[in-house]
């Protein structure tokens, strides 16, 4: 709606309201001053019948003159004679069985007078009653109201269009920039008209809305490809809220990204060296990096100042913080660290013992027949496990090669059993009783080599942890693909359990190199495991004995 409507329409708005206030104090006013017309008339006749009666005109006169609002005359040749107010120049009006009015300065006030004729006589009796205050405020209210309200509207109406013209300078500034905004830079020349300028806002808003949801697609992209992330990204503001948080952080920190977004970044406590680099970072802007453990996990962590005035107008730097995932190498460098330690450690010992006995010898320290051949069988002894040892070593890094092998289908029945024939004398040396049942049919397909290493070092470890007169029970469950070795040996604590498969990390350390144990025996097992994708599950007790069950796709 334009300017010149909304004025059209206000002052049409006007008028009705003038028409509707004229008319219902026009009924008011006509409603108030027929009842004094009527009830004219009926006093007048009251006193013509009793006029009538006596025919004493003095009588009425005083009783009338005692009653201000009321005037009774009666009236000979057109001339007042008797009269309540004691008025006697005012005509005779002959507007009989009329009520009329007339004002007199002498009355003070308008009064509205009946007159009826007296049959038979040149009398006319006359009563006026004075127009009463209800109706002269009606009368004012319907006059000066209507005057007041013209006035009133008047200045309304003014004040309205000077109003009208300033509200429209705001909303034209707003809905250039706003067109701005969109992308639309050339001037619009507005009209007047609200409706015209609704329209242009709902087009910027419909361009809006599209660039909304192009902006909104974007963010969602956004996060889409940082939650893709194989690492944890967090963004901090320069107050260390939280201002980005990807779905790898939230695994981290175990915490949901909609309860991170604002938060301080003090609710990633499982990291104990966030809270201090990063607030060095933001401190200092210089970028720093360090590992970082977090519940077995652990993380190379890269800090780096970060300038986020795309995010924020004029507001300090934060920082950013990149988690990655180096867990893996980060147990192989140890895992190499500590193998080559111990590896040194294993070999340096029977070394050792075998260059000190050959320079006994040389140096004719030991001549004694004897002890001349202990020494030499000590010396073969050890050379014989620094080979085994050596060989392990071999065997492992193969199959961490991932050799390709050859494969061959073998009975795992006749398999074992062979196995456990080329262990008589250990297994008679500690009086076991050894058992095999099950599917005597059950084949698998492995390199041989590997079927005889795998099972060798868990029947080797159940023999060597096994008690005098123990028990080893190997079951072979073709319904579930499973070869179950069981011992009733001195267990596994719950702590070593988790290590067993270390390379060079044993459990009982004197017994293993009593019995002559590499200590790679159980990390063959598993690479021969991974390599043929056989699930191995260990189950221990102390002092009741050990299960290895191993499962064959």
């Amino acid at each position: 709606m334009n300017k010149k409507k909304t004025l059209f329409s206000f002052i049409l708005a006007f008028l009705i309201a003038i028409f509707l206030y004229s008319i219902s104090f026009s009924v008011v006013y006509g409603s108030s001053l027929n009842s004094l017309k009527n009830y004219v008339v009926y006093e007048t006749r009251q006193v013509y019948d009793l006029y009538v009666l006596d025919r004493n005109e003095n009588k009425l006169i005083e009783e009338y003159s005692k009653r201000n609002a009321y005037r009774l005359s009666f009236i000979r040749n057109d001339l007042v004679k008797y009269d309540s107010k004691n008025v006697f120049n005012d005509p005779m009006k002959r507007d009989v069985y009329d009520v009329i009015s007339f004002s007199s300065t002498e009355l003070d006030g308008k009064f509205y007078y009946y007159t009826i004729h007296v049959s038979g006589e040149d009398l006319y009796i006359r009563l006026g009653i004075k127009e009463s205050e209800s109706i002269k405020l009606s009368f004012n209210f319907l006059v000066f109201g209507t005057i007041a309200i013209v006035i009133f509207s008047i200045i309304y109406a003014i004040i309205l269009n000077f109003q009208f013209n300033e509200s429209y300078k705001p909303l034209k500034i707003q809905i250039k920039k706003l067109q701005k905004i969109v992308g639309k830079e050339k001037s619009v020349e507005y009209e007047e008209d609200l409706k015209n300028l609704a329209l242009i806002v709902r087009d910027s808003r419909k361009e809006l809305e599209e660039q909304f949801k192009m902006t909104k697609q974007s963010e969602q992209k956004i996060e889409f490809i940082l939650d893709s992330f194989g690492e944890g990204l967090v963004v901090i503001d320069s107050n260390y809220k939280i201002i980005m948080f990807n779905k790898k952080a939230s695994e981290i920190f175990n915490v949901s990204k909609n309860d991170a977004y604002g938060k301080s970044f003090e609710i990633m406590s499982l990291a104990k060296g966030i809270e201090g680099n990063m607030s060095m970072v933001v401190q200092t802007l210089r970028s720093f990096d360090y590992i970082e453990k977090i519940e077995g996990k652990v993380y190379e962590c890269l800090i780096n100042p970060i300038n986020y005035e795309w995010s924020t107008v004029n507001e300090k730097p934060g920082a950013s913080l990149l988690m990655i995932d180096i867990t893996d190498e980060y147990n192989s460098r140890e895992m190499k660290k500590e193998f080559f330690v111990n590896a040194s450690h294993e070999l340096k010992t029977p070394l050792t013992s075998i260059i000190g006995y050959i320079e006994m010898l040389k140096e004719g320290i030991i001549n004694d027949k004897d002890e001349v051949e202990n020494a030499l069988n000590k010396s073969l002894r050890d050379a014989t496990r620094m080979k085994k040892i050596i060989f392990d070593m071999l065997e492992l890094s193969s199959l961490e090669n991932q050799n390709l092998r050859t494969i061959e289908k073998i009975n795992s029945y006749n398999g074992i059993k062979q196995i456990i024939s080329s262990l008589e004398l250990e297994i008679s040396a500690k009086n076991l009783d050894i058992s095999l049942c099950g599917n005597k049919n059950f084949i698998l397909n492995m390199n041989y080599d590997d079927f005889e290493k795998l099972f060798k070092n868990i029947i080797e470890n159940s023999i060597i942890y096994n008690k005098d007169n123990g028990k080893i029970s190997i079951k072979i469950n073709s319904n579930k693909n499973e070869i179950i070795v069981q011992d009733s040996g001195i267990g596994i604590k719950e702590d070593d359990l988790s290590r067993i498969f270390e390379r060079f990390y044993r459990v009982d350390k004197a017994r293993s190199r009593r019995d002559g144990g590499t200590g790679l025996g159980l990390a063959i097992v598993k690479h021969i495991c991974e390599y043929y994708e056989i699930s191995i599950d260990v189950k221990s007790k102390i002092d009741i004995g050990t299960m290895f069950i191993l499962t064959f796709k």
